[in-house]
């Protein structure tokens, strides 16, 4: 009854667009966390490239404000199991997909401050 949740890969939802990392962020303290582990969701990021999570709750390197943040339009949406979903509560959500320095990272929509990106209303077929 209970399953690994899922995550999938949706391209081109918005055109490409750039950010500072401080106008996006209204926290200066923005930090990567790294892709560790080895659960189906891990493994897919991997699988696709990405390296890490951006997020104010990052707990590894710092990302400077003036770094310049290359949104590609990707999306992931995760899934959570059933066990995740009713048990722990979890909802869906979505990753965006951003390059910095040659390097490939998602950041969660659940940061409040990702209400400037472009939502991909009607363009992704999730």
């Amino acid at each position: 009854m209970f399953g690994c949740g899922d995550i999938q890969i949706e391209k081109n939802c918005f055109e490409p667009v750039q950010f500072k990392v401080g106008e996006l962020f209204s926290n200066d303290n923005v930090r990567v966390t790294p892709v560790w582990g080895n659960n189906s969701n891990q493994e897919y990021l991997k699988e696709h490239g990405v390296v890490g999570y951006l997020s104010i709750n990052g707990s590894y390197e710092r990302v400077l404000p003036n770094n310049t943040l290359n949104f590609t339009g990707n999306l992931y949406k995760v899934v959570p199991s059933a066990a995740e979903r009713y048990i722990g509560s979890s909802s869906e959500y979505i990753m965006f997909e951003a390059t910095l320095n040659d390097f490939k990272y998602v950041i969660p929509d659940l940061e409040p401050q990702n209400l400037k990106l472009p939502y991909p209303v009607g363009r992704c077929n999730f």
